[in-house]
């Protein structure tokens, strides 16, 4: 094999796409041609670019240039795309695209029976589960989720396999803590992982033991050490034959 080329292939790097997008893009109103140059811009925007090279693009899907704009200009209207322009450092306008606007048109639509195939993108339990952890994550953090943060939370879902339950209760521990990080509370679930903890009671029963270990180790740290008092007996020394 041409190590070159296999160098080049490693180094290209990868593109994520969730399995739910997949089947149900075309319930959104995108076109098959839409949906490939949606995979196109996300590909550049996953790899730091802020908006796509619309001639790229065309060139990559032997389109022209004027298609690819016409295609993008059209999510954004339908509400998939979002485009905002900002200042950076140096005071020039940089425009942005994102397309978090897809991602919640997505989550709300209408339960579906999925295909048996893809029996791991629907969450175990209730069937409104998957839903339930994107709702609460948002009200939680009390704003909109990015694109970013919701992809996390899909991965947690479909690729990590973490359950809706353990990643509401990661939620929660997190905000116990007044940490709202994705990164934290992808910590606590690996922690959970790692330990073999897949229930809530075998997380409170974690969170129990973890106290009490701590309060030793205070009472270790910062106890002064006590001396035992033996007790003395009494000598009756006016009737020593009592003794």
């Amino acid at each position: 094999m041409d190590q070159p080329k296999i160098e080049e292939y490693i180094h290209a790097g990868e593109t994520t796409v969730n399995n739910y997008l997949l089947l149900r893009y075309a319930e959104l109103g995108m076109t098959n041609e839409q949906f490939l140059i949606y995979l196109q811009a996300k590909r550049i925007l996953d790899q730091g670019g802020t908006f796509p090279d619309l001639q790229a693009i065309a060139n990559t899907l032997h389109l022209t240039q004027n298609t690819v704009a016409n295609d993008l200009n059209g999510l954004i209207q339908q509400g998939l795309a979002e485009l905002t322009n900002s200042k950076n450092a140096n005071g020039q306008t940089i425009e942005k695209l994102s397309f978090d606007g897809l991602i919640r048109r997505l989550l709300d639509l209408p339960q579906t029976e999925l295909p048996v195939t893809t029996a791991a993108i629907s969450a175990p339990g209730s069937k409104n589960a998957r839903q339930e952890v994107f709702a609460t994550v948002e009200s939680e953090f009390r704003r909109p989720l990015s694109s970013f943060e919701l992809q996390t939370v899909g991965k947690w879902l479909d690729e990590e396999h973490f359950t809706p339950e353990m990643i509401l209760l990661a939620l929660k521990e997190a905000v116990l803590n007044g940490v709202y990080n994705f990164k934290y509370i992808q910590q606590i679930l690996v922690n959970w992982q790692q330990n073999n903890i897949r229930t809530a009671a075998e997380v409170e029963r974690h969170r129990s033991e973890r106290k009490l270990q701590m309060g030793k180790n205070n009472n270790q740290k910062n106890g002064k050490p006590q001396i035992r008092i033996h007790e003395i007996p009494l000598v009756d020394i006016f009737h020593p034959e009592n003794n």
